[in-house]
């Protein structure tokens, strides 16, 4: 289980809680506790106090910085729904995950018996973890290109997973798509262009970002 560590606050005055590099006051620290309590499958291995944690989780260590880490722990809970499509097994699957981050959803993939993931991420302090996670034994391939439809065709994969900010409009280019497929969907112009030329995905869920604008997660099963 991962745990906090409990310093004195100098600005506020009090004991607090030191958690993925920032100050908790006890009932703040309460909410996010709350939110993370069932992770107990997870535990640190170790923290370099800057920006970085090593956790492990069933026998598989992953590399994630901490601006990563506490919105990982949060969101964990809602892959199982978000990128498991009913009736698709990913056991001994290959997964390509475009918007990789540092290899969160990689882990997630892996953890359901996926092959092999083959990692997609542009941002460099993310790619860097990524190959420490490669390094360390994950079994991943990891990429560091902003995403092309040239990557469809380079890759032989059974599943993707795209969220990329906006960057999903490159499927508008496809006269269809012929694969399983959970993707992030970013504004409703580009939801409702996606659903006028993909009629088969699938709307789980929608939400509004930290910038208020709309987000959509959708699925397609072939």
């Amino acid at each position: 289980m991962i745990l906090p560590k409990v310093h004195w606050d100098t600005r506020r005055r009090m004991p607090c809680f030191w958690f993925f590099n920032m100050s908790y006051a006890p009932w703040a620290f309460l909410r996010v506790l709350i939110r993370i309590w069932r992770y107990k499958d997870f535990s640190v291995v170790s923290d370099d106090g800057i920006d970085t944690l090593v956790v492990s989780y069933r026998g598989m260590r992953l590399h994630i910085s901490y601006e990563y880490a506490l919105n990982f722990f949060y969101e964990w809970k809602d892959f199982s729904s978000d990128y498991i499509i009913e009736g698709f097994s990913l056991k001994d699957k290959v997964v390509l995950d475009v918007g990789a981050g540092c290899g969160e959803t990689a882990l997630f993939f892996l953890s359901h018996g996926a092959k092999k993931v083959v990692c997609i991420e542009k941002d460099h302090k993310c790619f860097d973890l990524l190959k420490k996670n490669l390094q360390d034994g994950l079994r991943i391939e990891a990429i560091n290109e902003s995403f092309k439809l040239d990557h469809l065709r380079q890759f032989r994969f059974d599943f993707a997973k795209i969220d990329i900010e906006g960057g999903e409009s490159e499927l508008l280019k496809l006269d269809k798509i012929n694969f399983p497929l959970a993707i992030e969907i970013h504004g409703k112009e580009m939801f409702f262009r996606f659903h006028k030329k993909f009629c088969e995905l699938k709307t789980l869920k929608a939400w509004r970002n930290e910038t208020n604008q709309l987000v959509f997660i959708c699925q397609q099963q072939k």
